[in-house]
């Protein structure tokens, strides 16, 4: 019994008939049934079991399946031990619904505000990040285009002129004729790939994917940006107000030299004094450089950040001190900067994006169906190719 015998045979176990008996007749194979059954020929046999082979390859074409087990990554579970630590002893921490200020906000400081929006604005490496967002949301685009059907068009045409010579009279007189013979084409085709194996579908969420982990280090980049800000911003001011006491403790260092030079003169005092003093004097004015030189730098690199030529950002732009010192952070442990860093979340989107990539890989392995269809049009007029219907 052939293969296409037993999948009629299956196919007729679900009628009211349970039996099947198979004689010859004249002009091929003729199948008896019991009573409650016609008998049938071999041509409806066929026309039967085409219906079921089309039957089974519909089922096959609407199920697409991929032929790799996707794993799906999240968010390790962090637990500490029970006994760590009795301060972290709570769940980790809930930040949802949360709204928190930015906390360079949180310093009274309206300069280093202006410097940080200054950067965002400005900075060249987060212009880098943001163009690249969109560069892999136009990736995104053409990866997703292989859920659609595919649409061509194409026109041509041709104007060839043929000249012909026809002798008229006996003499010879041929006059020259010219035939001018025109051709347009119009060719259209569409076309659609049956993503049996989930090939284009693993493509699309593979850049998705990376559509999000570029997003979330965008939010990386900003954060580290700000915070090179605030740190340039801090030195600045750091630099500013050693500056200003190493000043008065030149001034100062100067009139105890005097006293002690006084002193000197009259007797009270030894050479050794003076000596020391001015060595004193002289440790405080070489401190004085590099401190001038740390706060240059700063500047330097404040101007860079904020994507400005090097001297643009003054010490008016910086300012002088903060008033307010913002409230200390609750503890946070080590697991709850895991859920938090964005930097870390990227890299959990790009090997989410990896894995849908080796099931992109092993899908292509499998053949591929496109069905489509063209259809084609040529005409010597081209009023043809769009008539005018009233």
């Amino acid at each position: 019994m052939s293969i296409f015998e037993g999948l009629f045979r299956s196919y007729l176990q679900d009628t009211t008939c349970y039996e099947l008996e198979e004689g010859v007749a004249s002009g091929g194979t003729t199948f008896f049934l019991p009573d409650c059954c016609e008998v049938w020929t071999g041509a409806t046999v066929k026309v039967v079991m085409r219906r079921i082979i089309l039957s089974v390859i519909s089922v096959v074409l609407l199920s697409g399946c991929s032929p790799y087990q996707v794993r799906e990554f999240s968010t390790p579970s962090i637990e500490p031990p029970v006994h760590f630590s009795e301060k972290f002893d709570q769940p980790l921490l809930n930040l949802e619904g949360r709204k928190t200020a930015p906390y360079w906000t949180q310093y009274g400081a309206p300069k280093l505000e202006t410097l940080v929006s200054a950067a965002f604005e400005n900075n060249f490496s987060l212009s880098e990040v943001i163009a690249r967002i969109e560069q892999v949301r136009a990736q995104a685009q053409v990866a997703g285009a292989g859920r659609f059907p595919q649409l061509t068009v194409e026109g041509t045409g041709r104007r060839t002129r043929v000249e012909t010579r026809t002798p008229i009279f006996a003499g010879g007189f041929t006059p020259a004729t010219q035939i001018i013979q025109n051709q347009f084409a119009v060719s259209n085709g569409l076309s659609y790939e049956l993503d049996l194996w989930e090939r284009v579908a693993s493509t699309n969420r593979a850049a998705l994917l990376r559509v999000r982990a570029t997003e979330t280090e965008l939010e990386s980049s900003a954060l580290s940006l700000s915070g090179e800000v605030f740190r340039q911003w801090m030195t600045a001011l750091e630099a500013v107000q050693l500056e200003r006491v190493l000043e008065e403790q030149i001034e100062t260092s100067k009139t105890f030299l005097e006293l002690t030079e006084l002193r000197f003169s009259l007797s009270q005092g030894t050479a050794l004094d003076v000596f020391d003093q001015r060595q004193q004097l002289a440790s405080l004015r070489t401190q004085l450089p590099r401190v001038e030189m740390s706060r240059d730098q700063a500047l330097h690199r404040l101007a860079v950040l904020t994507g400005q030529a090097p001297g643009a950002v003054t010490l008016e732009a910086v300012g002088d001190f903060f008033h307010v010192v913002p409230e200390w952070i609750p503890d946070v442990r080590p697991a709850d900067l895991i859920v938090l860093r964005p930097d870390l979340r990227s890299i959990l989107f790009q090997l989410q994006a990896s894995e849908y990539d080796v099931a992109a890989a092993v899908a292509d392995r499998f053949p591929r169906l496109t069905v489509g269809f063209q259809y084609n049009f040529t005409t010597p007029d081209l009023d043809s190719l769009f008539p005018n219907k009233t």
